[in-house]
């Protein structure tokens, strides 16, 4: 079982996907500067030698609802099963990039899935 999870940057991802992610997604509404809740950067999913997911990155402010929209294989469960380490079941699996819950890493050694 190869998983792993390689952060972005060693300043962590939150502040800069606040400031641009988030800002461009939100504009000006009411959601302008609201606290990322979710933050995923470069995130790639691998079965095996096949690759379900290339380079997602994305915030999800707190207090919204969000929806992922594609069709039927797009990657959308892969990418929330991400988010909640799922994937952490699946042999063979390995994800890479950086996924942030409430600014801690998700996939840090100290976190129990």
């Amino acid at each position: 079982m190869d998983r792993q999870m390689t952060p972005h940057s060693s300043e962590g991802l939150s502040a800069d996907l606040a400031t641009a992610a988030l800002g461009q997604l939100m504009g000006q509404g009411a959601l302008a500067g609201a606290a990322v809740k979710v933050a995923a950067k470069d995130v790639n999913v691998f079965y095996g030698q096949k690759q379900a997911l290339h380079d997602v990155s994305i915030a999800i402010p707190d207090r919204a609802v969000s929806a992922f929209i594609g069709p039927s294989g797009c990657g959308k469960t892969t990418f929330l099963r991400c988010i909640n380490r799922m994937n952490d079941t699946i042999d063979g699996c390995k994800v890479t990039g950086a996924i942030e819950l409430d600014g801690e890493n998700a996939y840090a050694k100290n976190v129990d899935p």
